[in-house]
Formats: structure tokens, sequence, C-alpha cells
């Protein structure tokens, strides 16, 4: 197919053969039923309503304090000769299943983000190894810790509007009560949850306050965690008086039209959500799902909508649940990881930040959105990796690749990356997401043979 022909491909669906044309059918040996696909073009999204101009009425706040020069992040990688496009080759397409197989990896999804839409997308395998349901559009996955970027992105709303401070120290907004008594936590920010340089964990132990004290002075070096996260999911909710669902649903998801997007399961997604797997089993109790049938229940009783509950409300059920023993901080709704999407939806997602325009109200302006973009502190030092606002970034010759990846408890793995350079327009981008710990090789591949590139990132120990 030439390349003129495969920009017009923009997404597959399963159907079954006929008497009509086939030529441009081609058999999966992945799917259960070995079914026929047939190329079709997508419906462009419609244009979001925007539900958040209140929020960007006030002054913006800077957002480049500190920030890295930009020549100063040069990747030590060869400068990929880049393809025209991201949108697979059929041979890369007919290769995915075997690759799948050999990783021990059920079900994937994934998108491709090309001249500012949502260009193309497929489905491959099941959601689940025993039941063979088929991975579809409107299956979700959890997106582990790619939750962090979208999750900063709304946070920096927050910021555009005046609401938060990006250099303000988080104390001043609220302290927990879990942790510990160190000075340097009084100085961590939002800047430093964001870019990873508050010197917290990843994540600490529950009622051992010694196990979340920062490694240094927040600021000076980076350190990959998920308690910063976490820590300014109360803030903010505490800001907004809203829980985290309901915070980036009405910021983000409702007016950029992710639909099927999620911070926290209820039992109208459940259909829809699928297994992660652990040595080729679906692992039916992970995440929420496991309890969902208890806490359901409460929501009701309580009159409070689990999308619309609040740490305090998560805590409290916990109690109930388990009254002998101390709720676990991160168990349920965690802006760190718990973000449930599809490929489609995240891609959208990608769409909005590899922009070069905002052309919706509700969007981060331009210059914000370059900032969150911009490295602040290497992973290690003299590294041609480095972190912005939510966000790693690696300069690859005149291009920025930034992204993230995600890992939840080796049930699923995700991977999403961003390409801005001068002559690739509105920027480009690729989800996906995949039910097992063998996603990590399997999109480390497809990314190999979509983009032309390798990334620092697949190599670092964060």
């Amino acid at each position: 197919m030439s390349l003129p022909e495969r920009r017009q491909v923009q997404g597959i669906r399963h159907r079954e053969p006929s008497g009509q044309d086939e030529s441009n059918l081609w058999r999966c040996s992945h799917c259960p039923e070995r079914a026929h696909h047939r190329r079709v073009a997508l419906p462009l999204p419609m244009s979001p309503v925007d539900r958040r101009q209140f929020l960007l009425a006030s002054s913006a706040i800077a957002l480049t304090t500190g920030c890295a020069p930009r020549a100063s992040i040069q990747s030590s990688l060869p400068v990929p000769s880049r393809p025209r496009s991201w949108v697979p080759a059929d041979s890369v397409l007919e290769s995915i299943p075997a690759w799948m197989d050999l990783a021990g990896v059920p079900g994937l999804a994934m998108a491709v983000v090309e001249h500012d839409r949502v260009a193309w997308s497929a489905n491959f395998g099941v959601t689940n190894s025993s039941t063979r349901a088929p991975v579809t559009d409107d299956s979700l996955f959890e997106a582990a810790s790619m939750s962090k970027a979208v999750f900063a992105y709304a946070v920096l709303q927050l910021v555009q509007a005046g609401t938060l401070s990006l250099d303000r120290p988080l104390v001043e907004y609220h302290r927990p009560a879990y942790l510990p008594n160190d000075a340097r936590i009084d100085r961590i920010t939002v800047r430093h949850v964001l870019s990873h340089t508050s010197g917290l964990p990843n994540w600490g132990d529950d009622g051992k306050p010694d196990t979340l004290k920062p490694a240094f002075d927040p600021g000076t070096r980076f350190r990959y965690s998920g308690e910063g996260i976490f820590w300014l999911q109360l803030v903010v909710e505490r800001i907004t008086r809203q829980g985290l669902d309901a915070f980036v649903r009405t910021t983000l998801f409702d007016p950029a039209g992710m639909r099927n997007s999620a911070f926290t399961l209820d039992e109208s997604m459940v259909s829809r959500l699928v297994h992660g797997h652990s040595d080729g089993r679906p692992d039916n109790g992970h995440g929420t799902r496991g309890v969902l049938s208890m806490i359901a229940p409460r929501a009701t009783t309580w009159g409070i909508p689990l999308r619309a509950w609040r740490h305090e409300e998560w805590l409290r059920a916990a109690a109930e649940l388990d009254p002998g023993n101390p709720a676990r901080r991160v168990r349920f709704a965690n802006a760190a990881s718990s973000m449930l999407t599809t490929a489609q939806d995240y891609a959208r997602f990608l769409q909005i930040v590899a922009s070069r325009t905002s052309s919706q109200p509700w969007m981060l302006r331009d210059r914000e959105r370059d900032a969150m973009l911009t490295p602040i502190m290497p992973v290690r030092p003299g590294s041609a990796l480095a972190w912005g606002l939510g966000w790693n970034v690696e300069r690859q010759g005149e291009v920025d690749r930034c992204g993230h990846e995600g890992n939840n408890n080796g049930r699923f793995t995700a991977y999403s990356g961003i390409e801005r350079s001068s002559d690739c327009g509105s920027g480009r981008a690729l989800v996906i997401l995949a039910n097992a710990a063998g996603g990590f090789a399997v999109y480390q591949r497809i990314v190999r043979a979509v983009t032309g590139s390798d990334q620092l990132s697949f190599l670092a120990s964060l």
C-alpha cells in the first residue's frame, strides 16, 4: 500500500467476509474467531463543549522558572530517519499478533494521532484469556502511571486559573497526618511533585512515616514518586471540594469528549473492563474490581455516587470493610495509577497536548503547555532523558519526544509518546495499552517499527 493510500487508513473493525471486493481485508491470526478486518475511516471527534471557562479568567502563572535550557538536552541515541506517518505498515500489523503471543500478552489496543486528530486505531486479541472476549474500541484498560500525565494537565489548568501555585509549598494547602516530621517536606511544591524532584519515594509503607522521608532537598535531584502525586491529589480535592474523578471529569474528560475515561470504577463500567493477566491467567481481583460489590452498596446508602467520592469516603469504606486493619491510603482512586481508558480516548488527550494551538478556552494555553513539555531535571546527572511537568522529555536531533509509560503490578502495561517538531505540523502521538507484563516488550517493538527510533526511557531505571 502506498503512503498516500495508507494515510487514508484510519481504523480497523471486525467484520465477516462477504461476496464484495475483499482486496482491503486481512485475516487476523490472533483474534479468537480469526476474523477479517477492514480498514475504515473513524469519525472525527466533535468540538468539545467548554465547561471550564471560569478557570481561565484569571491571570496566568509563569511555568518555566528553573527549567533547563532546551539545548542542553541532547539524545545519546543516533538521530533516527523519521517516517512521514506513524500509521503502522501492513507488515507491522501482521506481526503484532505473533509478538503478543511470544510475550504472553492476551490483548492490546493502540491509536495514532496525526494532523491534529485521532487518525487511526486498532485492537488485537482478547480482554480475558478465559472468556476469549475480543478487545474492542470500548474496552477499558488501566492506564497505570500514564494517569500521572493526565492528572498533571488537569492540575496545570488550576495553576493557569490562579487557583493553585506551582511554587507555594503544598503544606500551605494541606498537610496529611501520615507525613513524617521533616523540614524538607515543608518545602515541597507542585513543581517539585510534577517534575519528580520532591525527594519523596515512589511508595512508602502505611503506618511507617519514616518510609516517606525525602531522600534529598526538593528540587535538587530526580526521584520518581507516586507518593508526591497522591499528596497533590489530596491538595486538589481540598481546594476544589471534589473527588479525584469528579475533578478530572469536569476539568478535562467532559470538555475533551473523553467519555470512556475515569479515575474511579463503578458498576456501569464492569462489563467493559479488561482483565489484567499474570502468567497467562486473568486476575479477577486486581484493582477495585475485587471489592466493587462491597463498596457499591455504601455509595447507595450514603447517597454519594462512587465517582464523586473523595479520599475521605474511600477511607471510611475501607474502615468499615476491614475494621481491624489500617486503611491502605492508595488502594482505590489514585491520581498516580487508577485511570481507566480506551486507546482512542487517551489518544484524544495526546492530541490536545501535541497540538500547536489551544483552540478551546478550557485548554492549557500554548505557553503553559510548552512549559509542561520543557525539561526541568535529568533523571541522572548528564542524562539526555529529563522530566518536565508530568512528562519525560528527550531530544532527538531537532525533535522533542515526550511521553509516559505505565505498569500496574505486571497486570497492565502502557505507553504514550508525542513527537513535536517544525515539520510535523501539530505533532503526532502514539498510545499502546496491554493487559500483561509482556506488553513492555511488545510496545517497545511497535514503537521502534512505527516511529523509526528507539528512546532512552526504555532503558531508564526509575
